[in-house]
């Protein structure tokens, strides 16, 4: 795949990969654009990494993103829909985001997801979520400030670990009973 640069996923692609093990697309040092089509549920782990992915449309059919599956990749921004519940551990990790909003149907922010993300500087939290598991923002180290919601009722440890430049967070209401 070394001079592959844009895919036009079909919407059988739910079937195809559930019978793969890994991605065809991991390690594809040119492609940049992914439009995946609408019927499409599920991502699989490290479908598009270590790739210099730029631009991901995604359907709003979308549930799931498994792990890793954009990590190490050159994305600034992504519009996640409506209609995602789970973001597994890792999926945008050491990738180039700068900004994200994560969809209202997010629980729980997982392990690594946005670890290494360096020039991170803006991420809105939904209102609704339980969960910010560990090393989630770890070595974000743009992050500034963040508000977490009064829904979270578990930070893991290390969450915001590195994140060096981060001086403003907004805590839930029930943060005594988080540290008890």
């Amino acid at each position: 795949c070394d001079n592959l640069s844009q895919v036009n996923l079909p919407l059988a692609w739910d079937d195809l990969m559930s019978n793969w093990n890994s991605s065809p697309f991991t390690n594809c040092p040119k492609l940049t654009k992914i439009v995946i089509p609408e019927g499409v549920s599920y991502i699989p782990p490290y479908a598009f990494s270590n790739t210099y992915l730029q631009e991901v449309i995604l359907p709003e059919s979308l549930e799931t993103i498994d792990s890793y599956a954009f990590s190490n990749t050159s994305l600034t921004t992504i519009t996640l829909p409506s209609s995602l519940e789970v973001i597994e551990d890792g999926v945008f990790s050491y990738s180039s985001l700068t900004t994200i909003t994560l969809p209202d149907s997010i629980k729980e922010v997982k392990d690594n997801t946005f670890e290494g993300c360096h020039i991170l500087k803006d991420i809105t939290l939904p209102e609704g979520l339980e969960v910010i598991s560990s090393y989630a923002f770890a070595d974000c180290d743009n992050l500034v400030s963040i508000h977490i919601p009064d829904t979270v009722s578990s930070i893991g440890g290390d969450s915001f670990k590195g994140c060096d430049n981060l001086s403003q967070v907004n805590l839930p209401l029930a943060w005594d009973d988080l540290m008890s």
